[in-house]
């Protein structure tokens, strides 16, 4: 038999859910169970962004998964920099501005 760790105090069956979606939404974490077996966890946004501010303060990167615009924005930044500074002046005087 298999077991699961449930980290919630509530839990709901995923049509329960479904049916009470908003209530689900309010306070504490609410564990979705489908087939006896956790499928989810849903939370209000309140609860979220406190989970996510002790994340952060503990470990910065352990949240950047939850902010792949921001993180994904910073790689293309440093990449571009990173091209910006091996460029010579062969490669620059290859360049032309287009005419309008």
């Amino acid at each position: 038999m298999k077991t699961s760790t449930i980290y919630a105090e509530k839990a709901v069956s995923s049509s329960e859910a479904r049916k009470h979606f908003k209530d689900c939404l309010s306070g504490e974490p609410v564990v979705v169970l489908s087939n006896n077996e956790p499928a989810g966890y849903m939370m209000s946004a309140a609860y979220f962004e406190g989970l996510m501010k002790v994340l952060e303060s503990k470990n910065a990167d352990s949240v950047s998964s939850f902010r792949p615009m921001s993180a994904r924005l910073e790689a293309i930044s440093h990449l571009n920099a990173q091209a910006l500074t091996e460029l010579d002046a062969s490669v620059l005087g290859e360049f032309k501005e287009r005419q309008k």
